[in-house]
């Protein structure tokens, strides 16, 4: 049962997760000075177009994001670079793209019209051969007076979605710690929800709050991986390709250990047999992007794994409106109909306006990059939540058990000794009883009472 203290503890961490939530949406970046004017995008189906032909083609101007989604085509980027003042801001600019799990970015910059070697980057660039090495993919430029076009060459099995800007060095590093702060205090975040209900499992051992300590498991080393933690960490002892491969299964295992704890939720309440089988069935098809992980389709098992971990978010709403009723009071800690249904409408509410621009479907907004980062905050600090007030009403209803037995206990101790002092007393009874008759039965046996 949660304290006073432990409740304050619990919103001052929910309050701090809402705020990295924000931080991590909001477009820090913008309060630096942008020099990338324009931006347009060209589809190279063909994947083997040169730099030559790729200058020739007619372009399709977007603004801020490029959401091509899962593609196998080659993806052409032209960006017009403001001039500025070498003396005012610096002799570099730095090339900023997001996020860090895109396969291969090369670089053409007329201003260095014969690099030394393929200017390249991307999760399969080895960190040491980086040239920007944050937690962000990036390229150092050269500041002109005047403006010129510059194009990157984008080729990934994951969702062509990508964010590119140009700023001065200075704001580049500053905007790099920036984030890497809010990294650090989102994970922070994260350790503690669920520390906070690997505690609760520990004292209660109940199965779905044990479920949540693994599904947060998951979510923890995602986002870790997700930040780019995971080359800057692992990167002297895997190659890059294995590191990408780290990141593909800890995407899937997340969405997994996801879908497998709202199962858990779900088939909780009382539902009817066909909607248990159907989301016993929507929960195995996360095998599905795994088999195909495994076989080396990694750009279709991570598209299915993201239709799969949309489709069974969306659809709880269904099923807890028409399915989920208030339990009985013999079943009173399970979470109130309206409880499970405003956390999966604010889950669903997200995916819908987050997951649409990653697969390609709508153009998205910067934020959109860290969308399924958000919804692990989101799910897990809500859900922390809501765990910790069924545990409360768990708690009451043990306690209302334990009184019950408690009072039946002492009713049976109390008919005990009513029985005892029943049988008390008719021992008293009878034992004042023999004395009358004793005299009565010697008087009947003496000679003179025959006499009488």
């Amino acid at each position: 049962m949660c304290t006073g203290f432990s409740r304050s503890f619990l919103r001052f961490f929910l309050l701090l997760a809402c705020v990295c939530a924000g931080g991590l949406i909001l477009p820090v970046q913008a309060v630096a000075k942008d020099y990338v004017s324009a931006s347009a995008y060209w589809e190279d189906r063909s994947g083997e177009a040169t730099l030559e032909q790729a200058q020739q083609q007619n372009y399709t101007p977007y603004q801020g994001t490029l959401s091509r989604g899962y593609s196998r085509s080659v993806h052409w980027v032209q960006l017009r670079i403001d001039g500025a003042d070498p003396a005012v801001i610096g002799d570099k600019l730095v090339v900023r793209i997001r996020p860090v799990f895109l396969d291969r970015i090369s670089l053409f910059d007329p201003a260095e019209p014969t690099p030394k070697r393929p200017r390249v980057t991307g999760d399969l660039t080895p960190w040491n051969e980086a040239e920007w090495q944050s937690s962000n993919l990036g390229f150092v430029i050269a500041v002109q007076p005047q403006a010129r076009d510059i194009w990157l060459r984008l080729q990934s099995t994951s969702t062509h979605f990508m964010v590119v800007q140009a700023v001065s060095l200075p704001e580049a590093k500053r905007l790099d710690h920036i984030q890497e702060l809010l990294y650090t205090i989102s994970l922070a975040v994260l350790f503690v929800f669920w520390a906070w209900m690997l505690i609760a499992w520990l004292n209660d051992h109940d199965k779905l709050n044990g479920v949540f300590v693994i599904k947060q498991s998951m979510v923890m080393v995602y986002t870790l991986a997700y930040f780019g933690y995971h080359r800057t960490l692992l990167s002297d002892w895997l190659a890059p390709e294995a590191l990408d491969r780290v990141f593909n299964y800890a995407n899937i295992a997340a969405a997994g250990a996801s879908i497998w704890f709202e199962r858990y939720l779900l088939c909780e309440y009382t539902l009817p047999v066909w909607v248990q089988r159907l989301i016993r069935s929507v929960v195995w098809l996360i095998v599905i992007p795994l088999a195909l992980l495994m076989l080396g389709y990694t750009q279709p098992a991570l598209h299915a794994n993201l239709i799969l971990l949309a489709l069974f978010i969306c659809l709880p709403v269904v099923l807890a409106i028409v399915f989920i009723h208030d339990e009985p009071s013999a079943l009173v800690y399970r979470l109130p109909k309206k409880m499970v249904i405003g956390y999966y409408i604010v889950l669903t509410s997200f995916v819908v306006f987050s997951v649409l621009p990653i697969l390609g479907v709508t153009q998205g907004a910067s934020w959109a990059i860290l969308s399924l980062v958000v919804h692990g905050f989101l799910s897990g600090g809500l859900m922390t939540v809501l765990l910790q007030f069924r545990a409360k009403r768990l708690e009451q209803q043990r306690n209302e058990v334990a009184n019950q037995l408690y009072l039946s206990q002492q009713q049976v101790v109390m008919e005990r000794e009513r029985r005892e002092e029943q049988t008390h007393f008719l021992h008293m009874l009878m034992h004042e009883l023999k004395n009358p008759l004793a005299v009565i039965d010697m008087a009947l046996h003496t000679p003179a009472g025959h006499q009488q």
